[in-house]
């Protein structure tokens, strides 16, 4: 988008104070992904687990027929569920009850219910501080309780670079 190209060519020439302004007065709708891929509460976990491992995503935002947010589900909840299913010593002692054989566990078992949200309109130093403080890296943005985009860490990474972030190997070597 327009507003990502132009912080990404001010960032290097940006001081720490320019940047936590630019935070405030930019919006999340400034630099969200809005072709979101989504699953249903009914997708087969393994059916998420192949998109994840194609489109290498961190989480996918789980809705309803009209676009409703329902719930998440995270590349770490997948390995949960993988380890579970997997290591009968682990299932002992988390008292979960291992799924039968041939039976495929819809993405409903395992979403977080009431995922933390944030509107269009929230200030990235906002949502930055939101993540932070709620340990999360996904965020689904909502606009009148229906899903319109969603931010991640690598979102604000990619939108105010860092120099250690930004250098190419030998830029590295060099300064060193």
């Amino acid at each position: 988008s327009e507003p990502e190209k132009l912080i990404c060519a001010a960032c290097t020439l940006l001081t720490t104070p320019v940047v936590y302004l630019l935070l405030d007065k930019l919006r999340v709708q400034d630099i969200m992904t809005q072709d979101v891929v989504t699953v249903s509460s009914m997708t087969p976990i393994e059916e998420a687990g192949q998109i994840f491992l194609q489109k290498k995503f961190g989480c996918l935002p789980v809705v309803c027929d009209d676009n409703r947010l329902r719930g998440i589900i995270t590349l770490t909840d997948l390995l949960r569920a993988y380890v579970a299913r997997h290591d009968r010593a682990f299932t002992r002692l988390s008292g979960a009850a291992p799924p039968r054989e041939g039976r495929s566990v819809p993405v409903r078992a395992l979403m977080h219910q009431q995922p933390i949200t944030a509107k269009p309109n929230m200030s990235l130093a906002d949502v930055q501080r939101l993540m932070r403080d709620s340990h999360i890296r996904h965020v689904p943005v909502l606009s009148k309780h229906r899903l319109v985009g969603l931010i991640t860490d690598r979102d604000l990474r990619d939108a105010f670079p860092s120099p250690a972030t930004t250098l190419a190997r030998g830029e590295i070597a060099y300064q060193m």
